[in-house]
């Protein structure tokens, strides 16, 4: 139930199928490129002595286009739906372009025949708007990534109480009778 409960997928064929596909792809490649990129990773190892595998090439190259894609399609849709205009905040507004930014100069240094910066300047626009995201994590819907799943456990585990259970804390707490 837990595992159902937190599972992205699981509003897919109700109202917005198309955007919730969209989204779950966003989350994925938000997620999955930048920790299992070979670049990034290779950083931590020079860093720390400590790395793990990485995601072979084509894969990273195809999930980054993914994520440019769902965050330009994300950005769009909430541009053209006026219920989601209605109700979208100024982060609504600002994190996809940062995420386009984002994403688009890393995959530009990763192929620096297409970039038109010189590659100092992509990587500079990659570190900067990557520090700003990092920086916004925790007070954004970012952080929701992070912490929903951990969120929906905790309670999903936490707040399971035995049949019974109800009637015998009235008892102890000598409040039998009354309503729960």
């Amino acid at each position: 139930r837990t595992l159902a409960h937190i599972n992205p997928l699981r509003y897919v064929f109700r109202t917005r199928g198309v955007y919730s596909v969209l989204t779950v792809a966003l989350h994925v490649g938000l997620l999955t490129v930048p920790l299992l990129l070979a670049g990034h990773i290779t950083l931590w190892r020079e860093a720390t002595g400590f790395g793990w595998p990485h995601l072979p090439t084509g894969l990273a190259d195809a999930l980054t286009l993914l994520t440019i894609g769902a965050a330009a399609a994300v950005l769009t849709a909430r541009a053209i739906n006026s219920g989601s205009r209605r109700i979208s905040r100024p982060q609504d507004w600002l994190l996809p372009p940062l995420i386009l930014i984002l994403f688009g100069s890393g995959y530009l240094m990763a192929h620096p025949s297409m970039d038109i910066l010189p590659y100092p300047g992509s990587r500079l626009v990659h570190v900067l708007t990557g520090d700003l995201i990092l920086i916004l994590v925790p007070l954004t819907k970012l952080s929701h990534m992070i912490l929903l799943p951990f969120s929906q456990i905790v309670a999903e585990l936490g707040w399971k109480l035995v049949p019974g259970a109800g009637e015998r804390v009235r008892q102890t707490l000598a409040k039998e009778g009354r309503p729960s």
